[in-house]
């Protein structure tokens, strides 16, 4: 029952069900407003997303009616809902800088054509595409350049982290740290229930899951994205968590060669997974992240993310700063990223208070990235000659399969 419960916390979310989709929905799943859940869930619209939550709790219901009867199945449910609204009113606020990243939550404009839609015959909601992956948006520094970013638990979903290793456990309660920095993602998972739960869920439909049912749902995630968010140029893989897998690996890597027309980078400690693939293709951007346990593998050809202290070490690795994701998106050679988030209480750099330190960092990140913009078109263009080459790459790949069948 516990384990049943605590499955059921992943799933939560932040938009709301038209007039329109709760008689759809009312309509379609009758056992489900027959049993009252519906109308429970629909009280709660301040505290949970109403969209997510329904299609969760088909997909719940269709996984448990095997095993347990309807009355056990809406008991674990409406515990589970009241559980997640408990810890969205109990959680304490954390530092400035944790909000600040995670952004604010995107306004829904007034559809004007919404008196149209109700009497729509399409269904709003795809029985098809209902489990998916979540793909975030929120992130003020990637939303520079339009990233889509895609995230997984912070540590437990990161097999080769060391320095920067750190939990938050997924029923919450506090940060446990392993390594000498504290992993800024743990902050954000403390501070917000739902990107925790979110996370979890990403990583309980992945991890079982063979490179080509990885594939797969990737795929059908991106277009279903695609189809109710918005459309995707730049998806950073990875914004929390890494590859747990060979088999996770691979399938991202078949993903990416397929839609060749988005560019995805990635920071990653995984490096064993990542050597057994290469040469990776154009629009699979890899950029090494040191302070793991396999840093020795990392090869001298790849460039690499270094981070740094201050300003003045950067000055003196000659590396310059990546304040937006620009030069690790778009860029080819090392770079520096300064040391920024919540870090350990009691932890020093030199004389100073580690916190201290990131928190002054963090004003500098924020301050040159205001400073520092580059014009749509340009960017477009390098995106354009990333896809260009990924395509060109993809349909060789084509080529040399097809040969090889043949």
């Amino acid at each position: 029952m516990k384990d049943i419960l605590q499955n059921w916390n992943a799933y939560t979310g932040k938009t709301r069900l038209t007039e329109s989709q709760i008689k759809k929905i009312k309509i379609k799943y009758p056992s489900l407003e027959q049993n009252g859940i519906i109308d429970f869930v629909l009280k709660q619209e301040d505290k949970i997303d109403i969209i997510s939550t329904l299609r969760e709790v088909k997909c719940f219901y269709q996984n448990s009616a095997g095993m347990l009867g309807d009355e056990t199945i809406f008991k674990i449910i409406e515990e589970g809902i009241r559980e997640q609204i408990d810890l969205f009113e109990n959680v304490e606020e954390v530092e400035d800088e944790v909000e600040d990243e995670i952004g604010e939550e995107p306004k829904k404009e007034f559809d004007p054509f919404s008196h149209l839609k109700q009497f729509s015959v399409k269904d709003q909601i795809n029985e098809k595409e209902d489990c998916v992956l979540t793909f975030g948006t929120a992130n003020a520094k990637l939303s520079t350049f339009g990233t889509t970013s895609f995230s997984l638990p912070a540590g437990y979903s990161c097999p080769f982290a060391a320095i920067c290793k750190s939990k938050v456990p997924r029923e919450g309660g506090s940060i446990e740290d392993y390594g000498d920095i504290r992993c800024f993602q743990s902050s954000i998972e403390l501070a917000r229930p739902t990107v925790r739960a979110a996370r979890w869920r990403n990583f309980d439909l992945l991890k079982k899951l063979s490179a080509d049912e990885v594939r797969d749902l990737v795929l059908k995630s991106l277009k279903h994205h695609e189809k109710e968010v918005r459309g995707i140029r730049i998806l950073r893989i990875h914004d929390s968590g890494d590859f747990f897998s060979q088999q996770y690996f691979d399938g991202w890597l078949e993903a990416a060669r397929i839609r060749w027309d988005i560019v995805f980078y990635f920071y990653s400690k995984s490096i064993p997974y990542i050597k057994n693939r290469l040469p990776l293709p154009e629009n699979f951007r890899f950029i090494p992240s040191r302070g793991g346990t396999a840093d020795a593998e990392i090869e001298d050809t790849f460039r690499q993310a270094i981070i740094v202290s201050n300003v003045e070490e950067a000055i003196e690795k000659n590396l310059n700063i990546d304040v937006n994701e620009f030069l690790a998106i778009f860029g080819e050679g090392d770079f520096a990223l300064l040391l920024h988030g919540t870090q350990p209480k009691g932890k020093m750099i030199g004389d100073r208070k580690a916190t201290s330190v990131a928190r002054e960092n963090t004003k500098i990140i924020k301050k040159m990235a205001s400073e520092f913009s580059v014009p749509d078109e340009f960017i477009e263009n390098l995106i354009s000659k990333i896809t260009n080459a990924a395509r060109e790459d993809y349909e060789r790949f084509l080529s040399s399969k097809n040969s090889s069948e043949d």
